[in-house]
Order: structure tokens, then sequence, then C-alpha cells
């Protein structure tokens, strides 16, 4: 869950609300790699990256109960944390977007 909190300066930002479940480390290769199932809690994911630098350092992915990341699916840059809303029982794939192979850590992230 998010809500809209404000910093010293008066900006606002979304802030992420919930306990951090489980995690899973997933490496973004040549072909599609996705994770095991969500828990029955989870509505939100984290997603982090390595940070690669250079062209095509990015990683592509898709949500679902049987996804396959493409490079037709929406991209996260390397170095950027994500937060994602997905349902119950979904997964996350990815497959990387340049030359080399990324580390991709996925935090749920639940109201329990």
């Amino acid at each position: 869950m998010s809500k809209v909190q404000k910093d010293q300066a008066g900006v606002t930002y979304p802030g992420i609300v919930g306990k951090l479940g489980t995690n899973q480390n997933l490496t973004a290769g040549v072909t599609a790699t996705a994770s095991s199932a969500f828990g029955q809690e989870t509505t939100l994911i984290r997603v982090a990256t390595n940070s690669l630098t250079g062209a095509g350092s990015h990683v592509h992915f898709a949500i679902g109960t049987t996804p396959t990341a493409t490079t037709s699916t929406a991209l996260i840059p390397c170095g950027v944390i994500e937060y994602i809303a997905v349902a119950p029982g979904d997964k996350i794939s990815v497959l990387r977007g340049g030359a080399l192979d990324i580390n991709v850590s996925v935090t749920e992230i639940t109201n329990a």
C-alpha cells in the first residue's frame, strides 16, 4: 500500500506502507526467468536491480499467473527500485535487456 507523504521541503512523494515479506533473488538472463508465486497477503512487490552501466542496462518484466518477459514488455533501468502492484498468486518474469546477466531482488510487501 502507499500513501502520500511530504519531505522537509514540503514536496510530496509516495510512501510505502506495509510489511516486508518473502524475498526472491532472480537472474535476468538471455531467456526469461519467473519467480515463485507471491503469497496470499501480497499486493505489492519491491523490485531492485544491481547497478550496471552501459547500453542496454535494463530488465524487461511481466506480471501475471504465467508471465513471460519479452523485449516488448515493460522495463526497469538498472540501479533503480520499483514498487509494483500485484495480485496474490501472481509471479514476475524477468529478462535482461543488454549483453550481461542482471541480479534482480523481488521482495513481497503485505498488509499483515
